[in-house]
């Protein structure tokens, strides 16, 4: 970002600040007797008591000491205030308004200082939101603007928080909310505690207008965002390994459509790019070589029905000839790069071998087999899920080693690939209202193919990302040195929590700028100096508030919002409770709800305390 210009050289004030203090609290003393004995006389029906000059008010100052229990005594006898009583409650009355106006105005005069210093230091006011197109009356524009089905609508009649996103209050101008439009894909950065989960992704989940996919380690966002999600539409669950405990989790045929080579090249590549890539110069080829195998494997078992057990014995077996027959009839090209790999008596050829078995290796488990070795016809219908207009899928893994996390990639894959396609038939291809990934620990359980490049692209088809990752760092572990780097710059919004650590923390600073401010000298006759400060130090980034984000937005200046916990708010916390409840409920009863296929709503099967889920 630019260098901001340097404030003017500070001076010393002319008056100085205890002055204004001295003259309001008089100017408060004076308008309440005063203006107290004014509205007494006018309630009580008599002359208008104003006093003529100075030397009146100060004798209406020592009446009141000198007898309180007769305010007008001091008055000058052709302009008598009303009873005491009456004076004394307009006195009190007026002297509490005035206090009250006081503290107001002082407050505003407060806020706005504060304003201007942070503005000096480099944050974003609310005229840079406005310039960046993410305060209340941009993002009505925008959503009228992007929308095919808000063409009609006024801007100024829509609910800001309906047709974009309200990430948080500007902390430097709390009376503002910081938004980002429908279509602004961001990147989450922070360490685990930092409040990913309740600070954001919960609320992303809760607010999102349109179908929703969700991927996750643990059953606590499911669990909690079950009963909103549950009125939007289905919910389905891809569990292959059991950890939220979900009666009737989804099942989902990776060989489905293998038939096609471009869909078994997509699905390999879904299953791959689980493997982190490292800090390597080559890992891009290994990742390549495995992607040749896997789609090999996969087609050959999709055009003679083999099972996944079958395609996993071809795997590990370098001599098999079953599959490499397969290819020579279907695809040829396929088999002379297969025959290449497997005929090598190389090291990387074991090498490419053993990290596609890997990959397969979780299929030992028969759970997670059974979840993905599934007939065509009880395969989960992405088509579906993608055109219901609210539906919900959660996608749940532990994200580690021999973990169902390549297939859960692979899923999650396939559903936005189909998304895209989907919506360039839509009007103005895109989706409305946008389709959302919520990608909780992205790297560990959905690395989407080209990722880094579809946050940059995914917005424009109405399809929002958000994904959340522990820092630069684990991103180039998964992407690679270049991808790592570039899924950050081609962000349209990146959101810094608290805590992050490393050489990250200074190039978030540098990117950040640098600020002049003035610092005294010591020396009263050189007066202070001018110097060259970081809007934000890397040691300030690290320990900013608990409840603190700083959003690098597009070509706007560093924005820090105040994103609340859903523990800090009772109805939040109260709707959590609710949702969590009534899943543990099914999830111990060990049935799924009913739901009315005309109305929508969920009716109870077999659920022990009679609790009405909707």
């Amino acid at each position: 970002m630019s260098q901001r210009q340097a404030p003017p050289r500070p001076r010393d004030p002319i008056v100085p600040a205890e002055a204004f203090t001295i003259a309001a609290l008089l100017g408060g003393v004076l308008f309440a007797v005063v203006g107290g004995g004014m509205v007494s006389s006018i309630v009580s029906g008599t002359v208008v008591a104003i006093p003529a000059n100075g030397a009146e008010i100060a004798q209406i100052f020592i009446g009141l000491i000198t007898h309180p229990g007769d305010p007008a005594a001091g008055w000058p006898d052709d302009a008598q205030p009303g009873p005491a009583w009456v004076t004394w409650s307009c006195i009190l009355i007026l002297g509490v308004t005035y206090t009250a106006a006081a503290l107001w105005i002082s407050s505003e005069i407060d806020d706005w200082h504060y304003r201007r210093r942070q503005a000096d230091r480099g944050f974003a006011t609310r005229k840079d939101l406005a310039r960046a197109g993410i305060d209340e009356k941009s993002v009505h524009k925008a959503a009228v603007a992007t929308r095919a089905s808000l063409k009609d609508v006024k801007p100024s009649s829509l609910d800001a928080a309906e047709v974009a996103i309200a990430l948080g209050a500007n902390v430097v101008d709390p009376d503002r909310t910081v938004y980002l439009n429908q279509n602004d894909c961001m990147l989450v950065e922070g360490v685990t505690g930092s409040g990913k989960t309740w600070r954001l992704a919960y609320q992303r989940c809760m607010d999102a207008p349109g179908p929703l996919l969700v991927t996750t380690t643990k059953v606590d966002l499911v669990s909690a965002t079950y009963n909103r999600r549950n009125k939007m539409g289905t919910i389905a669950i891809f569990d292959p390994e059991n950890i939220t405990g979900w009666p009737q989790p989804i099942r989902w045929s990776i060989l489905s459509g293998c038939q096609d080579p471009d869909v078994a090249i997509r699905r390999a590549q879904g299953l791959v790019s689980a493997m982190p890539m490292g800090d390597t110069k080559n890992g891009g080829y290994w990742e390549d070589k495995a992607v040749v195998l896997l789609r090999c494997y996969l087609h050959a078992a999709a055009v003679t029905g083999a099972s996944l057990g079958t395609l996993r014995v071809w795997v590990n077996s370098r001599k098999g000839r079953e599959p490499r027959e397969i290819l020579a009839r279907t695809m040829p090209a396929w088999e002379s790069e297969l025959a290449q790999i497997l005929d090598s008596g190389s090291d990387s050829s074991d090498d490419m071998i053993g990290a596609a078995s890997r990959l397969l290796a979780p299929l030992a488990s028969p759970s997670l087999l059974e979840s993905i070795d599934v007939p065509i016809g009880q395969s989960f219908d992405i088509a579906e899920f993608i055109r219901s207009g609210g539906d919900t899928l959660y996608l749940v893994s532990k994200g580690k080693d021999n973990s169902a996390a390549p297939f859960v990639a692979a899923l999650a894959t396939e559903v936005h690939y189909l998304a895209d396609r989907h919506s360039q038939t839509l009007p103005g291809g895109r989706f409305d209202p946008p389709i959302r990934f919520e990608l909780d620990e992205v790297n560990n359980v959905a690395p989407i193919p080209g990722l880094p490049d579809l946050m940059s692209d995914s917005g424009g088809r109405g399809i929002t990302i958000h994904a959340y990752a522990h820092n630069e760092e684990q991103n180039k572990l998964r992407w690679g040195p270049v991808a790592g780097t570039m899924f950050a710059d081609n962000s349209p919004a990146r959101l810094i929590l608290p805590g992050l650590k490393g050489e990250e923390l200074q190039a978030i600073s540098r990117m950040l700028g640098d600020r002049f401010e003035w610092q005294p000298s010591g020396n009263r006759q050189s007066g202070p100096t001018l110097r060259e400060v970081p809007i934000m130090s890397a040691a300030e980034i690290r320990t900013m508030e608990p409840d603190h984000g700083l959003l690098i937005y597009r070509g706007a200046p560093p924005i820090l919002v105040h994103l609340p916990s859903v523990w800090d708010d009772k109805t939040a916390r109260a709707a959590v409770t609710s949702s969590q409840n009534a899943f543990d409920e099914i999830v111990a009863d060990g049935h799924l709800p009913r739901r009315d296929s005309n109305s929508g709503a969920v009716e109870l099967d077999k659920l022990s305390d009679g609790v009405q889920l909707s």
